[in-house]
């Protein structure tokens, strides 16, 4: 099947910034079939992949906003999951990864689970949810980029639980919590000693080393931190708050201010033929000061783990 002329106009309006609903609504009443599809891909997810964060026209930079109505207005116009055996939900799912790396694209996956997209849709011998899998482990070798891992993990994450019949609305990206202000921090280890702790390297000791994830409470809204150097919100993941170990002590500094921007950052270097990759997240407070995580990287001989430290305004120096 090919689309036809009127699917060709639907397609074009669908793809302008923001998109022409009005000419869209016409269009099809028309006759334009919303549910159209290729050998290999449908209307929408053609149309979904096409969302770069990088396009330009005119030197206006787009990202990916209109997204989520884009998938709205289709699945509300007909736009069938179910169809082919799951393959238009599973498609439009899969273009996800192809999409506008930022957090419409968490938006659009929870639209369309909602209207039945199967995580689980398998093509090509690999599922929706394996796909997202490798796609999160390739961000940073092929890509460098620690945002886009930790976008993709939190989709993955998404889709994971959607796939195993559990709750999925609530797991979505750091910046729901910007402009909040830090009122409790802990730890999802189970004991102290296991939250925060110190082991000897060859370069020395590294100090306020975690494994377990850092909770941090955004005015009710718990952000995860992890030792992946990820930041992200999965209230599904964290245990009850009697559970969880209260870190006032090691990181009382943080309690009273707001979180006003999260930045990622990975740092490389050659070693020989071996690339080696260090990542660090910083979580930049109103007061003008940094609470940093940073990991250990590729180092060898070492477990696997990440250092949390606080920077004033006068020691940032970035």
């Amino acid at each position: 099947m090919v689309f036809g002329t009127l699917e060709e106009r639907l397609q074009e309006a669908a793809s302008a910034y923001p998109p022409d609903f009005e000419k869209m609504e016409q269009l099809l009443r028309d006759g334009a079939d919303i549910n159209a599809y290729t050998e290999d891909d449908t209307l929408l997810s053609e149309l979904i992949c096409g969302y770069s964060v990088d396009y330009e026209e005119e030197g206006e930079e787009r990202d990916g906003r209109y997204l989520p109505e884009l998938v709205r207005f289709f699945i509300e116009h007909g736009y069938a999951a179910e169809e082919r055996g799951g393959a238009h939900g599973g498609q439009a799912l899969q273009a996800l990864s192809w999409a506008s790396y930022d957090r419409y694209i968490l938006d659009a996956a929870k639209l369309l689970l909602d209207a039945g997209a199967d995580p689980l849709y398998r093509e090509e011998e690999q599922s929706v949810l394996e796909w997202i899998g490798t796609k999160t482990s390739a961000a940073i070798p092929v890509e460098d980029s620690l945002e886009d891992e930790c976008l993709f993990w939190v989709l993955y994450d998404i889709l994971e639980a959607k796939s195993k019949g559990e709750p999925y609305r609530g797991i979505d990206w750091y910046d729901v919590v910007l402009g909040k202000r830090i009122e409790g921090v802990y730890s999802a280890a189970d004991t102290l000693e296991e939250a925060v702790f110190c082991f000897a390297t060859e370069r020395g000791n590294r100090r306020n080393c975690f494994k377990s994830n850092l909770v941090l409470d955004c005015e009710g809204i718990l952000l995860s931190v992890t030792h992946y150097c990820h930041a992200y919100l999965n209230p599904y993941q964290i245990p009850p708050a009697e559970e969880l170990i209260d870190l006032s002590g090691s990181l009382g500094m943080l309690v009273g201010r707001r979180i006003e921007q999260i930045d990622f950052e990975t740092f490389c270097s050659e070693k020989g033929r071996v690339r080696l990759h260090r990542s660090e997240l910083r979580i930049r407070l109103d007061d003008g000061s940094c609470f940093y995580v940073s990991d250990n990287g590729d180092c060898q001989n070492e477990e696997y783990c990440a250092m949390f430290g606080w920077r004033s305004q006068s020691e940032r120096g970035e």
